[in-house]
């Protein structure tokens, strides 16, 4: 296994599941451009396939940073951004709880779904391409959920962000 120092923001010890994935090497084939994973932020987000929203933490290499919090796309290749899916924090009436400010309390890490860009990457998935992107997820525990070979459905889904943004959804609270 590869080690890598990262940054972990205070109260997202979540950081290491993702890095662990990351560089684990079944997806980025090479973790040469994967020196740090930077969270960028946390959204309560719904998604098609879920019956309830997941708490969705982002994260992302050191080249796919400044592109994710605002400069202008493409990304460059080698750019990496995870997404941490986790449920809320249920009370004993099934009912999701808060924190002192507001916000859904994170539970369990539900599955971490990773993108990274290369060049002639997303070939394989023909016309549901989303640009140079691959796509692959994961169980919490690190293992494949969805191999890259298996996720032309993401492609397809990303190509609705559009080209203006490199296929990235940009979500900012």
């Amino acid at each position: 296994m590869l080690r890598r120092t990262f940054f972990i923001p205070a109260g997202l010890a979540s950081v290491s599941v993702a890095a662990t994935i990351v560089l684990r090497g079944h997806f980025t084939q090479s973790a040469a451009n994967v020196s740090a994973l930077v969270a960028l932020g946390l959204l309560v987000a719904g998604c098609a396939r879920e019956k309830e929203p997941a708490i969705m933490t982002t994260f992302a290499n050191d080249l796919a940073e400044p592109i994710a919090r605002g400069a202008h796309p493409p990304y460059p290749y080698g750019s990496v951004i995870v997404m941490e899916f986790a449920n809320s924090v249920r009370d004993g009436e099934g009912q999701p709880l808060r924190d002192a400010k507001g916000a859904l309390v994170k539970g369990d890490i539900a599955r971490i779904d990773v993108m990274r860009r290369e060049r002639g990457f997303g070939a394989g998935y023909g016309e549901q391409r989303a640009g140079e992107w691959e796509f692959a997820s994961y169980r919490p525990d690190g293992s494949l959920l969805m191999a890259p070979a298996n996720s032309a459905n993401c492609a397809a889904c990303h190509r609705n962000a559009g080209a203006e943004k490199d296929f990235v959804f940009h979500s900012r609270p």
